[in-house]
């Protein structure tokens, strides 16, 4: 991993360079999506499958998950309120617990380019261009939309995928192309995607394994304090 900075026009936050995922010889953007998500599953299936193939004959876009190491580096470039965007809580009602409101949720797509980053409903617009057929166009009549318009349709649809369309222990995409579409995690050298890592974690599983162990803590002490033959 470089430490150099490479820096964006107009006032844009400065992102440091990862040679490993963006060499030479493959600059490709990387869409990174919700890989326990059905819908997202198939929104990058569909992706896959109608990529234009026009600029690299490998396709426009990469794919890696949010959860996977890959995904965790390149959310590590964003700055502290691009991530809040990205991973976060959705506030939850006012009659659900503090923990369940609180809890963190993947929230948006991510379109990593080297040096730019689409969020939300852009990112949708960015993978629109790559695309052949109808979708292209689609894409294009929707950025006629101001973005005060559509991200909160965006983050309506986002915040109720799981209950609409439900969700997946593991990833079902498939391409012919996959070791040239798919950003294994094996690119950052260790392991990969093809060891013992859960590329699909719950992102809340550190912060809860944390409570157990302090849950767990707390009672030895209590224990330890408790007067001999009290109950």
């Amino acid at each position: 991993l470089s430490t150099t900075k490479t820096k964006k026009h107009n006032k844009s936050p400065t992102y440091f360079a990862i040679p490993s995922l963006y060499p030479p010889d493959d600059s490709r953007p990387i869409v990174l999506f919700d890989g326990k998500c059905n819908l997202c599953n198939a929104g990058v299936q569909l992706v896959l499958d109608t990529d234009r193939a026009d600029k690299d004959p490998r396709g426009n876009l990469r794919v890696a998950a949010l959860q996977s190491r890959v995904g965790k580096v390149l959310l590590g470039r964003l700055s502290e309120e691009e991530r809040r965007v990205v991973l976060g809580s959705y506030g939850g009602k006012p009659n659900e617990d503090n923990e369940k409101r609180a809890k963190k949720e993947y929230k948006s797509i991510v379109v990593m380019e080297k040096n730019r980053t689409y969020l939300n409903s852009a990112a949708c617009l960015r993978i629109g261009r790559e695309l052949r057929g109808p979708l292209r166009y689609l894409a294009l009549l929707a950025s006629l939309l101001p973005r005060f318009i559509r991200d909160p349709l965006y983050r309506l649809l986002s915040r109720h995928r799981k209950r609409l369309f439900g969700e997946s222990a593991e990833c079902r995409l498939w391409d012919d192309n996959w070791d040239t579409r798919f950003v294994d995690d094996a690119i950052l050298g260790g392991k990969g995607a093809s060891d013992d890592m859960d590329l699909f974690a719950d992102p809340n599983a550190k912060e809860e394994e944390e409570r157990e162990e302090e849950a767990e803590e707390e009672e030895e002490e209590e224990e330890e304090e408790a007067p001999a033959g009290s109950p």
